[in-house]
């Protein structure tokens, strides 16, 4: 799993991590109580702190509609890579019931680390990588993908219509960026523009949806063709 290429994406997303475009004015982005919401991390250096974190816990999945997931067999224990089951929606709840290693193809790849986890309602396994190893090194992403708390709950303040929005995952006029991301995943790619004041493109799990923002609310939501 290419864990690099999962972080390029949420870095797109992370709020105060825009990168500088050529000529850009001086941002104009103003500071609102999102940007004050604490989120918990985790603070594992192998295998075993990892699961000593998540074990026996719920996390809510905040790189929605980016991070494949894959068939786990607790009888054999077996990550099943070659049959992606598919990519984790936004916010989605996850049980998770393990953290182990587990070897991607192809052979000599960097040792991927997996959080085992049921789906609500379902008693199927699944697997999805929050870290890799490397000669007795670690990367961790758990705290980039994750919420640990409820977002529901963190973000309490935010009105009932726009959390009715999100858990559909739709945009509606007037949501932020955080919201509409929230809604949609973070699979995406913005225009030149500072956060708030530009048009961003979402995946959508393969229904693309483009968002005009201005003034850090959404203006225009244009549901696109696939190329």
């Amino acid at each position: 799993m290419a864990a690099a290429a999962i972080r390029s994406g949420i870095i797109l997303y992370e709020r105060r991590q825009s990168l500088p475009q050529k000529q850009a004015p001086e941002a104009s982005y103003q500071p609102t109580a999102d940007d004050y919401v604490y989120r918990r991390k985790i603070y594992a250096d192998d295998v075993k702190s990892a699961a000593s974190e998540l074990r026996g816990k719920a996390v809510w999945v905040a790189a929605g509609n980016q991070l494949p997931y894959y068939p786990y067999s607790a009888a054999t224990h077996h990550v099943d890579f070659r049959h992606e089951a598919g990519l984790l929606p936004p916010l989605e709840k996850l049980e998770i019931t393990d953290v182990m290693f587990a070897e991607q193809p192809p052979k000599g790849s960097d040792t991927q680390v997996m959080a085992i986890f049921q789906r609500q309602a379902a008693e199927e396994k699944y697997a999805v990588s929050i870290g890799a190893e490397s000669n007795g090194n670690y990367r961790f992403i758990a705290n980039d993908i994750f919420f640990l708390d409820d977002p529901h709950i963190l973000y309490n303040y935010w009105p009932a219509d726009i959390w009715t929005a999100i858990d559909r995952h739709e945009v509606k006029p007037g949501m932020n960026e955080l919201q509409a991301g929230f809604a949609l995943g973070t699979a995406a790619r913005a225009s030149p523009g500072q956060i708030g004041d530009r048009t961003v493109k979402y995946a959508n799990a393969g229904k693309p949806v483009k968002v005009t923002f201005v003034n850090n609310r959404a203006v225009e939501v244009t549901r696109e063709t696939q190329p």
